[in-house]
Order: C-alpha cells, then sequence, then structure tokens
C-alpha cells in the first residue's frame, strides 16, 4: 500500500478498490465530526466517528450508512436517527426540518424514519445495484455489472442530496431536532487536499465534500470528503499520498473551484 500521512486532525484512510470499470484505484476518505453549540459554532469532536466499511448496522433497517466507495455523485445529507428507541419516540409527530445553502427539506418523523440512510435492498435503491445474472456470473464476475448505476451508492433520500456538491461553507440550519432549540451555523469553510505521485509524476487536488450527517441524538456533525487516485494499473504505483486542510477560499482562488 502507498505509504499516507495525514497532516490533518481527521480521520482519514486510504483504501485500495475495484471502480466499476475495472480498474485498480486508491481512495483517500477522510471524515471530521463536529460538536454543534446552542450558539452556532462547530467544535471538533473529542470522540471522533470511524470511517465505516458496512452500513451500521448490517440488516434491513441501517442507521448509520458506509463510507467505503470510489465516487459518489452527489452530497448525502442523512439525519442519522437516535440510537435509543426512547429517544427515538420523542421525535415521533415532530416535524424536522434542515436547510443546507439552497436545499431545504421538512419531513414529519412517522414510524419509518423519513431522513434516511436508504437500504440497499429497497428501492428506489435496488434496481441501481445493476442486473447479477446468469450472463454476470459467466462473463463479468467479480466486476460490478455494466448496468450498475453510481447512484446506488448515495444513501440519502432523494430529496437531500445536492447534485452539484456542498462545497464546505455552506449556511445550515436545523429545526425541531434538539432540545436547545434550532441549530444555525455555517460550514467550516475548509478544504482536504490530497497530494502525492504517481510513477513519480506528482499531483494535487481538492477531495469532494459528498456526505453530510446530522445526528439526533446529540447535536453533532460528520462530514465525508472523498478523492480517487488512479494508477496507471497497480495501486503500487502510488506512492507518498499526503492530506492536508486548507482554507477553502483560499483554496478556491489556487486552483479556480466553485
Amino acid at each position: 500500500m502507498p505509504n499516507l500521512n495525514n497532516k490533518t486532525p481527521l480521520v482519514v484512510m486510504l483504501v485500495p478498490l475495484i471502480d466499476r470499470e475495472g480498474r485498480n484505484v486508491a481512495v483517500v476518505i477522510a471524515k471530521a465530526t463536529f460538536d454543534i453549540a446552542p450558539e452556532g459554532h462547530l467544535r471538533l469532536s473529542q470522540q471522533q466517528e470511524p470511517i465505516r466499511f458496512v452500513d451500521d448496522p448490517v440488516g434491513p433497517e441501517p442507521t448509520v450508512p458506509a463510507d467505503l466507495t470510489d465516487f459518489k455523485p452527489a452530497t448525502d445529507i442523512v439525519i442519522v436517527a437516535p440510537a435509543n428507541p426512547q429517544a427515538r419516540q420523542a421525535l415521533h409527530g415532530r416535524t424536522i426540518g434542515v436547510r443546507v445553502g439552497a436545499l431545504q427539506v421538512v419531513k414529519k418523523v412517522r414510524e419509518p424514519w423519513p431522513f434516511g440512510p436508504l437500504p440497499r435492498h429497497e428501492e428506489p435503491r435496488r434496481s441501481l445495484a445493476g442486473t447479477y445474472d446468469e450472463a454476470w456470473v459467466q462473463h463479468r464476475m467479480p466486476l460490478l455489472p455494466v448496468d450498475f448505476d453510481p447512484r446506488y451508492a448515495l444513501a440519502a433520500p432523494t430529496d437531500q442530496r445536492v447534485a452539484a456538491y456542498v462545497q464546505g461553507d455552506e449556511q445550515v440550519a436545523v429545526a425541531k431536532l434538539y432540545d436547545f432549540g434550532d441549530a444555525r451555523f455555517a460550514l467550516p469553510g475548509r478544504a482536504v487536499v490530497i497530494s502525492g505521485n504517481v510513477l513519480q509524476r506528482q499531483f494535487t487536488a481538492v477531495a469532494t465534500l459528498d456526505t453530510m450527517l446530522l445526528w439526533a441524538d446529540a447535536p453533532r456533525l460528520t462530514l465525508v470528503w472523498r478523492h480517487v487516485i488512479r494508477p496507471r494499473q497497480k495501486i503500487e504505483e502510488v506512492s507518498n499520498v499526503h492530506v492536508n486542510l486548507a482554507r477553502l477560499r483560499s483554496v478556491r482562488e489556487l486552483y479556480a473551484t466553485p
């Protein structure tokens, strides 16, 4: 595996995967969890959420989506249901609203939790996984089916996705979720910058913020950034991967990002 130098307080992993085209890739996943203060400030939590390889729990109704994928075509925004059944019951019947930038969602909590994540085995997600038939077994396995849709990796309901991605400095408002009242804050305005080399050719790239979790059992926010490194053939061609945090404003000026 390539050497990973994490220069941030975030939880970072470098994961080898095979993408839907059958190519070897190295995926940098960076994850940060913040406490949301009533006055509207974000502070890095003392206990950081781990990078999850599977949905938690594994079963028909996942609560926390897995982080293991090479690509999401939008930013997922999920409210994680309380782990405690009594806390979940206390929210029953409450109308909860979330606004992230221009995206606004208002839903009433009923028996099924309406804010995701979507179970992988149910529609509208299941059909996006592709066709696993005898032709796939004979000609494609273990690669993904040719009709695999990358939207399968999105765990949020369709009305909780930002197609152009969350940038990282948007204003956020959360209504009727926490006991202290409505929460209003700005995302931290930081970018995750990945640098390294492939076959001794240097690269620098800005990771994509493609997952945002709000936790219902406590005022906390988790952000997940992702970047795919594509070697020519083998993972061993990648070496010396560095992960840094930078001001989003500076990154926009330097790399002319939106």
